[in-house]
């Protein structure tokens, strides 16, 4: 995203759902239930409002993005679920530490991410 001068935590997570999306789409082996765990309430909420409001763009992006996968995927179940701190979320503490080596500077190609978020 930038510096956090530029963006807040609150865009950051609705980019991590966003790509979470992503993943998803690009998985060959992906079970009919997922679920997207988050410790952000208001990015939760946000993801079912259709209302405007502080990064709706970033919503919209979402939304497309599952509207994208469930064509693609028609029996997918997906779920977004809150967990305060992540807390007994199998692969949390790796995604903690690649979110701070995103946040220094190391981030994925831009040719990787979604075309939206290059």
């Amino acid at each position: 995203l930038g510096p956090s001068t530029h963006h807040t935590v609150y865009e950051a997570e609705i980019v991590a759902t966003l790509l979470g999306v992503e993943l998803l789409r690009r998985e060959t082996h992906c079970t009919q239930q997922v679920s997207i765990a988050l410790d952000n309430m208001a990015a939760i909420q946000a993801s079912e409002l259709r209302t405007t409001g502080p990064a709706r763009y970033l919503t919209d992006l979402f939304h497309a993005a599952v509207r994208n996968l469930k064509i693609d995927r028609p029996n997918l179940r997906l779920t977004l679920r809150w967990v305060p701190g992540h807390a007994d979320v199998p692969g949390n503490e790796a995604a903690d530490e690649a979110a701070k080596a995103a946040a220094a500077g190391d981030s994925s190609p831009v040719q990787q991410l979604p075309r939206p978020l290059r």
